[in-house]
């Protein structure tokens, strides 16, 4: 969550010529982004592609064809498997029904798989082409609303970061997480070990809030930078069950009261700028929860490219979903891929390509 004049405001943050997309987590520092989004227009047309199940690889390989185009299936009732679904590409909306005549193919009597669950909602009105844009010109990272912090004025760039357990010299663990305390004491201690580690200047400011203590540091570099260590309070967020690692899994405990579903969309927004998806080449396109007998969930909608060598770059949109359980405060973190495509920028111009 760092803000900046010029677009590097981290040490640890790659340049911004670099790809994104992998759906691990990194740990470093980032920045969002908001400027004017784009326009939106779409022009549809409709294909069709029959699989015949003649042999017993032929449900397999229509399987992993939903899987690919976000299809979900279903049984009709002549006994045939039913695949549909709704993608919108740049300049197009394909509908594919994949047929998997059994019966009539006389393949009703073999063993077929089962069928696979796969996400069919399209959860952005972003044409394809659109959310390729939106990523290749990195002018927008987030949908209006969105959560983002107002930053000092100061000169040079600003980089701010949660301390974690890996930080602190000495550290042997395995996993990673954010650390926490409700001593200020304590928290300032972290903040000095790792400054003095990293050869950072001498403390310049403090901040205490209900969520994290913030110990700000002038850096000597050039250019000059100013660097906020943040510590999570526990009584607001515990994140020592976290391996960052991991892309999915547990998320921590909220510890504020009352859990509400603002209070949980503002937290997801939140933890999103310190991702990797806070990055080029990656942008939130929606922001939105819901409930579920599970607790209250937020998703961000994410897309992320990944530059290729073939010339044709892979962009997966995925969910990145956050369940909260809100008589313990437990959450937990999942991640689905909801659709890919393809997609190349040459001389300036944006297009879709097939990178599979």
């Amino acid at each position: 969550m760092k803000t900046r004049s010029a677009r590097t405001c981290s040490k640890q943050v790659s340049s911004r010529a670099g790809s994104a997309g992998q759906h691990k987590q990194n740990n470093s520092r980032h920045t969002a982004c908001q400027l004017k989004p784009p326009a939106i227009a779409t022009i549809a047309f409709v294909t069709e592609r029959v699989v015949c199940a003649r042999d017993r690889r032929a449900p397999t390989h229509a399987l992993r064809l939903a899987a690919r185009q976000r299809i979900s299936l279903r049984r009709n009732r002549s006994g045939s498997l039913v695949a549909r679904s709704i993608s919108k590409g740049g300049n197009r909306v394909n509908v594919i029904v994949a047929l998997l005549a059994l019966a009539g193919c006389g393949g009703g009597s073999s063993a077929v798989d089962p069928p696979l669950a796969v996400a069919n909602a399209r959860a952005v009105e972003l044409s394809d082409t659109e959310i390729a844009q939106l990523l290749y010109a990195d002018d927008r990272r987030t949908p209006a609303g969105f959560y983002l912090e107002t930053t000092p004025a100061v000169p040079g760039y600003i980089a701010t970061s949660h301390l974690k357990n890996t930080d602190l010299p000495g550290a042997t663990s395995v996993t990673q997480y954010e650390l926490c305390t409700d001593d200020w004491t304590s928290a300032l201690f972290w903040s000095d070990q790792v400054a003095t580690a990293s050869a950072v200047s001498m403390l310049s400011d403090t901040q205490t809030t209900p969520s994290y203590f913030e110990f700000g540091r002038v850096s000597s570099s050039t250019p000059p930078g100013y660097l906020r260590a943040r510590v999570y309070r526990c009584s607001y967020l515990d994140r020592s069950n976290v391996d960052l690692h991991s892309a999915a899994g547990a998320a921590g405990h909220f510890n504020q009261r009352p859990l509400t579903a603002s209070e949980l969309q503002r937290l997801v927004e939140y933890l999103w700028q310190f991702t990797i998806y806070n990055n080029y080449g990656s942008a939130v396109l929606k922001s939105s929860g819901m409930t579920s007998s599970a607790g209250l969930q937020h998703t961000l909608t994410i897309a992320s490219l990944a530059a290729t060598s073939s010339g044709c770059d892979h962009i997966n949109v995925f969910a990145w979903q956050h369940t909260l359980d809100t008589q313990t405060g437990a959450l937990q973190l999942d991640v689905q891929s909801l659709w890919e495509f393809g997609a190349h920028r040459v001389d300036g111009v944006v297009a879709l390509c097939n990178p599979f």
